[in-house]
């Protein structure tokens, strides 16, 4: 079986830093380097491909919404930190190039805050994050004005990824 690359290169680097084969005492660092490194790669190759394809605008809120939602309401989490990078960034393309008529938002937007309030991890609350979600919504609430079907899409994929952990 081929090893995730994202977890790959954060045990060779934890390894090139330390000079050595890294140990139980690293697994903390490890752990938090593969989730940097994930996420970092999420947020980077969307925005890349977003600015080539002209659809950058789109993309930013596309993530700040999902981004968002997923802080607050937890969901489904891929077997492996390539799978998630992946599928996150083909999530955020193809949300990026999706337009709905700004009149149908609502039909997406209403249908997820529902799911949200019923099915959303309630384990999953906001503990040390309270500015940044301040922030995301405000950033939600901002997109909903500029590129309503991005926002409205995003929140909508985001609701159903808390029906795979069930």
């Amino acid at each position: 079986m081929m090893p995730d690359v994202v977890e790959w290169t954060a045990y060779h680097l934890i390894k090139w830093k330390k000079g050595s084969e890294p140990d139980e005492s690293d697994e903390e660092t490890y752990q938090g380097l593969s989730f940097l490194i994930s996420n970092c790669s999420v947020i980077f190759l969307s925005l890349a491909i977003a600015f080539f394809t002209g659809n950058l605008v789109e993309c930013v809120f596309a993530i700040a919404a999902f981004w968002t939602t997923r802080m607050v309401t937890g969901g489904f989490h891929m077997k492996t930190l390539t799978g998630c990078v992946v599928l996150s960034v083909s999530i955020f393309t193809v949300i990026s190039y999706l337009e709905i008529p700004d009149s149908y938002f609502l039909y997406f937007l209403v249908p997820a805050l529902i799911i949200i309030a019923i099915w959303r991890d309630k384990e999953e609350q906001i503990n040390l994050k309270h500015i940044l979600v301040i922030c995301g919504f405000a950033a939600i609430l901002l997109g909903l004005f500029i590129v309503p079907s991005t926002v409205a899409l995003s929140i909508c994929i985001q609701a159903l990824t808390l029906f795979g952990r069930r």
